[in-house]
């Protein structure tokens, strides 16, 4: 009998391609033998063309059964075997503040980090901004059709009607009140009404600089003082869909979800000037170059990139993730 409590993943994201290429190395090629017995498997049914079941060939069934087996319990049984084998190099629940998280975090490589999560999909709140007024009259108007002011405009109709004077009758009824308009009115007393403009130059920015973005950020359950963990997912490799991950999780998780990955960028590097070494004369330059221009407008671009690397509320510390989980602790038989 297993006395021992053991620790059990449920596994929302693993970048398999990344966890081939760490889990070889650290195994010396281990991974790569596996992968070849599933090919060799496959291979030598090759020559039987008939299966007992339904016809089907057997070579199919076997490719099947094997593409089910790797992906259920061969990547998540490899993550757990490469993750033990990195614990002492993993840099696991840094106590970090804003003053110190550059000195802890410039020479980490891995780290695993703990919190509840945000999820933020581009993709969706695109066409959430471009839905953002419709969207906001539309809760405004479930208002205005209700009994109370339906019953008003009711009144109101009635009493306009009763006005013998044609040209009364005319002037009261071009006050009669129209209920998309309420609605709107109502929607920006209510702050769900936006600047249209304002709305189209958010989606500028967000399809030119974060375009198909899914993101997951941590807040760290430690001592972090408002630094965070901004993962930057592929979304490929996701085992829950963005769509039904919003339907059961609703954008913001409370529980605790652990993201391990590789620190990509931190924020507060001064960038270089984006008009060094520009000399600008009358003269004819004996050795043109188109090399300084491109260079300099790649450092202006950096500084637009910037500001969605970098926030002034918090901290954000971005992480290429190799895997997000929960965790599970099965207590001991």
């Amino acid at each position: 009998m297993n006395n021992e409590s053991r620790t059990i993943r449920d596994f929302i994201y693993v970048d398999v391609d990344r966890l081939y290429s760490l889990y070889s190395q650290v195994f010396e090629g281990v991974a790569d033998q596996i992968l070849q017995s599933y090919m060799d498997a496959s291979t030598k049914t090759n020559t039987q063309k008939e299966s007992m079941l339904k016809g089907g060939s057997l070579e199919a069934q076997v490719a099947e059964v094997s593409r089910r087996t790797e992906n259920k319990f061969l990547y998540d049984h490899m993550y757990n075997q490469f993750e033990e084998s990195i614990r002492h190099a993993l840099l696991d629940s840094p106590e970090i503040s804003a003053e110190n998280y550059r000195d802890v975090l410039r020479d980490a490589f891995i780290i695993k980090i703990k919190g509840s999560a945000e999820v933020e999909d581009y993709n969706r709140l695109n066409k959430f901004m471009e839905k953002f007024n419709d969207i906001g009259e539309a809760i405004a108007y479930a208002s205005v059709v209700s009994k109370e002011v339906t019953e008003a405009i009711e009144q109101f109709e009635t009493g306009v009607n009763q006005i013998r004077d044609r040209n009364a009758r005319a002037k009261a009824k071009a006050k009669h009140p129209d209920k998309r308009k309420l609605a709107q009115e109502h929607a920006k007393e209510l702050g769900l009404y936006q600047d249209e403009q304002n709305l189209k130059n958010l989606q500028l920015f967000s399809d030119l600089f974060n375009k198909d973005a899914f993101e997951i950020t941590i807040t760290p359950s430690q001592k972090s003082e408002n630094v965070v963990f901004r993962g930057v997912l592929d979304k490929k490799w996701l085992r829950i869909s963005p769509d039904l991950l919003q339907s059961l999780y609703g954008g913001y998780i409370e529980a605790n979800w652990v993201m391990v990955g590789q620190v990509t960028y931190i924020p507060g590097v001064e960038l270089p000037e984006s008009n060094k070494g520009s000399v600008v004369t009358d003269e004819l330059d004996p050795r043109p170059s188109m090399r300084d221009p491109y260079r300099r407008m790649f450092r202006t671009a950096r500084v637009f990139d910037r500001m969605f690397f970098e926030g002034k509320e918090r901290v954000e510390i971005v992480i290429y993730p190799l895997a997000l989980y929960r965790e599970m602790l099965l207590p001991a038989r």
